[in-house]
């Protein structure tokens, strides 16, 4: 699963599980897992390095923050899909990012199938980048579910003051 992000090594991967209990974790029990080595011990190039960064930043943070969200959200089954969903986030921009500084930099070739997966993800991102903002505008909301009047959220009481 972490070999296309360029994180084939088994005690980064292992060191990412634990940051599920705490992000700091991460670092620390990637020191133990090398035997002090650090982490240049696993990451041998910036490709590496961007893409575990990316992926540690924005995949799903710690059970104490799943919890808050289960607590909000009233549903386990609610929180374990923002979770997943996190991590699936998290693991595409890794790709993406892992795939283009690999492009840019000259350090391998991509093949057809990475080429048109990288293009799709990237146009994606963009166009969530350009349309979130535009809906929040026009009052539709991703936490209502993109209809504000089925809720009591914030976001709907900023649109009614703007009117």
């Amino acid at each position: 699963i972490f070999a296309p992000l360029g994180l084939g090594d088994g005690r980064l991967v292992a060191s990412l599980f634990t940051g599920f209990i705490a992000k700091e974790s991460v670092v620390t029990s990637l020191t133990v897992l090398t035997a002090g080595s650090g982490i240049t011990a696993v990451l041998t190039g910036p490709a590496q390095a961007l893409s575990a960064l990316v992926f540690c930043l924005l995949y799903t943070p710690c059970v104490a923050a799943i919890a808050a969200v289960k607590r909000e959200l009233g549903s386990s089954l609610a929180a374990a899909g923002v979770a997943l969903a996190q991590c699936c986030v998290a693991w595409g921009m890794a790709y993406v990012v892992y795939g283009y500084s690999h492009l840019f930099a000259g350090a391998g070739t991509l093949g057809a199938l990475d080429l048109v997966i990288l293009t799709v993800v990237g146009l994606w991102v963009l166009y969530a980048l350009l349309e979130l903002p535009r809906r929040k505008k026009q009052g539709k909301s991703l936490s209502c579910g993109g209809d504000c009047s089925r809720c009591a959220a914030s976001c709907r009481e900023e649109t009614v003051v703007k009117k």
